[in-house]
Formats: structure tokens, sequence, C-alpha cells
């Protein structure tokens, strides 16, 4: 129904471009270049996602190069209709989500040996794309990039410590994905006094720390210590070694405080709006 009324619309157009000039046409044309350039993006996702979560070792990636495969067919056919194939792909997606819940398959790390095996499938069952294998290496055992956007942390304690905390990340995988972590956390260890911190904005862009793509992780553990004398500092860095180690985050804090606590960290994912531009510029569609 909608697209009838685009064709409808664009149908006025050409009647009035006579009286009104080139402007309605160039206008119409960049609003379908909006809707498939939102279609295709779409496609893309879905793919990267059985690409980058391995379900099945190898199985899932295959499958998304499959995918990617028939959406560069149907582009180059200038088939604008891509609803059946991203409906397709997002079919074969939930199903190995519903295997992975029950125990009927895993998502691997692909070993050395794996790896290549892996690559040289992909060089043979899409020889005429050679850039399927760029993208392949790319996605490979990945890992997301995740960047505090805002935090804060209560904390409250003599000898014994107690910290309440709620953090929200940005993380974006090698492939270009993108989605938020919102994670309120509970933390204990040594301490002594009360205060209270929020994420320093001014060095909010400095430090990450990297969730892997090919595990579903829903917990996390960090370190958070920090000292305040009214006016003071505070620091949290990854503990898991699935995250490998590094600063996450500082801290600017009010109150009258030192401690040291371990946190646990509750992740809730959310997805973004992701554009995909290294993909796109890899598969030449910019």
């Amino acid at each position: 129904m909608f697209r009838k009324i685009i064709l409808m619309s664009y149908g006025f157009f050409l009647l009035i471009k006579p009286v009104y000039g080139e402007s309605f046409e160039e206008k119409y044309e960049g609003y379908l270049n909006v809707i498939q350039n939102k279609d295709v993006n779409q496609s893309i996702e879905c793919a990267i996602r059985l690409i980058e979560k391995q379900f099945g070792g190898d199985a899932s990636p295959l499958d998304g190069f499959f995918f990617l495969d028939q959406l560069l067919d149907h582009l180059d056919s200038y088939e604008k209709d891509l609803k059946g194939l991203r409906e397709s792909c997002e079919l074969v997606l939930s199903k190995y989500k519903k295997d992975i819940k029950k125990g009927v398959t895993y998502s691997y790390y692909l070993s050395p040996e794996a790896e290549t095996l892996y690559l040289k499938k992909i060089t043979e069952q899409f020889k005429n794309r050679p850039e399927f294998e760029v993208i392949a290496k790319k996605g490979i055992n990945s890992f997301a990039k995740c960047q505090t956007k805002f935090g804060f942390q209560l904390f409250g304690g003599v000898g014994l410590g107690f910290g309440l905390a709620f953090d929200r990340y940005s993380c974006t995988t090698p492939l270009g994905l993108k989605y938020s972590i919102y994670a309120p956390s509970l933390a204990g260890g040594l301490g002594l006094g009360g205060s209270l911190e929020l994420l320093d904005y001014r060095k909010k862009q400095d430090f990450y720390f990297l969730i892997p793509r090919y595990l579903k992780v829903n917990l996390l553990s960090d370190i958070s210590s920090g000292a305040t004398f009214f006016w003071g500092k505070g620091i949290s860095w990854s503990l898991s070694s699935l995250d490998r180690s590094n600063i996450k985050d500082f801290r600017l804090g009010l109150g009258l405080s030192t401690y040291l606590m371990q946190r646990k960290l509750y992740l809730i994912k959310k997805r973004e709006r992701s554009t995909f531009s290294e993909v796109i510029r890899i598969l030449n569609l910019d």
C-alpha cells in the first residue's frame, strides 16, 4: 500500500513537472533513495548479525554471506523490493537464536584451523565476490568496542563498603553494528565514608572496553576504586578476561570516602541505528 502511494505521488510529480521544473522529481528521487537505503541497511544488518555471532561455528557466517550475495544480485538487477529477502534472513537468524536457547547449537570461537577452513569455504562458494573475504576477516572472532556515555555511582561504608551504580555504554562492532548497553550494578569491597560520582565527560571518549560478539554476555565484572575529600576522582576498569582488561572510565565525585570494590554488572542491550559505512564501502555500494 505504501509503495502504491509513492508511485501515485510520482505520477502526480510528473504531471506537474512542466509547471514547477525539475525540483519535484529530484526530491522524489532523493526520497526513493532514502527508502532503498533503509531496506539495504536492514538486509545488511541481518547478514552481519549472522556473520559476527558465529552460530554453529562457520554455519551462520556462511548463511550471512549467502544473503549478502542475494542482496547484491537484487541490486544488480535493480530489484527494489528487498522485503522478502530481509524476512528470509531474519527467519534464519531467529531459528539460530531458538536453537541456542534449546541447546541444539552454540556460538563458537574459531580456532586458527577452523578460521582457515572458513575462509577457504568463502572463496570457493563465492568466487565472484572477492570482497567477501575482506568482510569475513574483519568479522572473525570479533569484539564490540564499548565506550561509557553515562554513569553514576553511590558508595558508602565503614571497613566494608557497598556501592550502587548505573552505566550506559555505546558499542560498535568491526562490521559497523551498533547497540547500547544499560548496566545497573551492585558492588562490594573495602572502603570508608560516602560519595556520589558521575562520569567525567571530558574523558569519556578516551577509554573503552571490548565484548566478544561470538558469546552471549549478560553479566560482567569490573573493579572500581576512588577517593574523595569533598571533591575527588574515581576510576573503573575491566576485570573479566572476556572483555580484555582495559580502563573503562573516569568519574568525578563529591563526598568523603576512599574505596576499592568489585562490581557485578547486568547487561541490557538495545539496538541502535547502524549505517554500515565500512561494509557498504567494501561492497562498492557507496
